[in-house]
């Protein structure tokens, strides 16, 4: 063995010794001198813990709840918006079929994106970063498939190259429109592919993470990148055509609502709590304001993100943020109809003249859409059921809700799908679903749709 491979060998062995050292320095017990439990420093904010006690509006007791009639529906092209106001079902919500469409991450905390339908074609975006196409009445029968590449890292210990590693996908979301399926993710990538054969039409690669799922129309593809720009590119080639910007935050809810686009004009909502409307052709702003709470009664700092995408209906928009306000906005002007302290990470469901909107506290709420106040009250449960009296059980994630069938669906992470009424807001029923669900439901073809944590699609009718 020649010095130079003697020294690196030594080298090597030091280093590996300094770091045993250090590690069982870390682990020493107790009595050693160092308390293993001892708290980190720092204060503790309690984060999504702004309680409200709802109340019913006593005006509003005799008011009949009335719906537009349901309509069947084939689409369901982008997910956290409405897509029909009534689609209808075609069962009871007792039967439950299940597929395996793809891979899930540990904990399926990369499993970002509700399944898309767009006619006899189901679109799904695994844990891994796969996208399948499948056959809506057969979803085991795959139609064509794509891989994003992630990317790769080089490794090196001491400076020492040690190979590469393919680095690990971190969620995504899909949107479509105008003959595109487009694929935005958490490092940055954009995809764009056609939706009938798989093929990449462009792509192309930003510095920080997309946090929204894309729109595609009026020729552009919107998106929303980490530091709040709005980015507008054009459809045949990807390439940027303009950009908005909001303020920075430095906290927020990873994951953003997509733009929304009616009548040339797009809504882009900010986790600063910021909503614009801007000329979706140029990016000119039309109005904006934000969604954040104020006052002494609050008295820790909230959290503005809005991670609701905005409800565009009757010449409306209708947002909510995280811990801010829902507001009632005339989409012309900007100006405010009503706003209310409710806050929400759910997309509402605006229907006749009614919304139904689920808060940050697992509180679903029917509202006037006319004034904001509340027809009726409905908590969902807290927690799963604990191992003892004292066990509260994990907390259940609740996501929704979506109006279908003169039925209310809410799914929930402890397997539920839980319907509830919207004229009264009384339980109707409550479907197993084989694994936890933190995605909102599907409706589309007369059945609900959901992807759950391990990257099982159940169909329910």
């Amino acid at each position: 063995m020649g010095n130079a491979m003697r020294k690196r060998f030594i080298t090597f062995g030091i280093a590996l010794c300094s770091i045993i050292l250090l590690n069982a320095c870390q682990l020493m017990p107790e009595w050693m001198g160092k308390d293993e439990n001892a708290p980190m420093p720092g204060n503790r904010i309690s984060v999504l813990s702004y309680q409200h006690q709802w109340a019913a509006d006593t005006a509003l007791a005799h008011t009949k709840v009335a719906l537009p009639a349901s309509q069947y529906t084939d689409n369901w092209p982008l997910q956290h918006t409405t897509i029909s106001v009534h689609p209808s079902l075609s069962g009871n919500l007792s039967s439950v079929k299940t597929y395996d469409v793809g891979d899930a991450s540990e904990d399926g905390r990369y499993l970002t994106s509700a399944p898309l339908i767009v006619g006899t074609t189901l679109y799904v975006l695994d844990g891994e970063g796969r996208i399948t196409a499948r056959d809506r009445a057969k979803p085991s029968e795959m139609l064509w498939s794509y891989q994003i590449d992630a990317g790769t890292s080089e490794d090196d210990f001491l400076g020492y190259d040690i190979g590469s590693t393919r680095k690990q996908f971190l969620g995504g979301n899909l949107g479509y429109g105008d003959g595109l399926l487009v694929i935005t993710t958490r490092r940055g990538r954009v995809i764009a592919l056609d939706s009938a054969s798989g093929t990449s039409r462009w792509t192309r690669k930003e510095s920080l993470p997309i946090i929204s799922p894309a729109v595609i129309g009026d020729g552009y593809v919107y998106f929303v990148r980490a530091d709040n720009t709005l980015i507008a590119a054009g459809i045949g080639d990807g390439a940027t055509s303009w950009t908005h910007s909001g303020f920075e935050e430095e906290t927020g809810v990873m994951g953003a609502p997509a733009p929304v686009l009616r009548a040339g004009r797009i809504v882009v909502t900010y986790s600063s709590g910021e909503i614009h409307v801007l000329n979706a052709h140029t990016g000119v702003p039309l109005w904006s304001t934000t969604l954040t709470r104020s006052g002494s009664g609050f008295s820790r700092p909230a959290l503005n993100d809005i991670t609701a995408t905005p409800v565009v209906y009757d010449g409306m928009v209708y947002a909510s943020a995280v811990e801010g306000m829902f507001t009632a906005l005339d989409f012309t002007t900007g100006a405010v109809r009503w706003q209310r302290d409710i806050p929400s990470a759910n997309t509402p469901w605006v229907a006749g003249g009614y919304i139904f909107i689920l808060t940050s506290d697992n509180t679903l709420l029917c509202l006037e859409r006319a004034s904001g106040s509340i027809r009726w009250v409905h908590s969902l449960s807290n927690y799963e059921e604990g191992s003892g009296l004292r066990d509260k059980g994990d907390r259940i994630i609740w996501s929704g809700p979506v109006l279908a069938g003169n039925t209310l669906l809410v799914a929930g992470s402890d397997g539920s799908l839980t319907q509830i009424s919207p004229f009264t807001g009384q339980a109707m029923g409550n479907t197993r679903i084989p694994e936890g669900v933190t995605l909102p439901p599907v409706v589309a073809g007369g059945n609900v749709y959901l992807i759950s944590n391990d990257a099982t699609l159940a169909i329910v009718n």
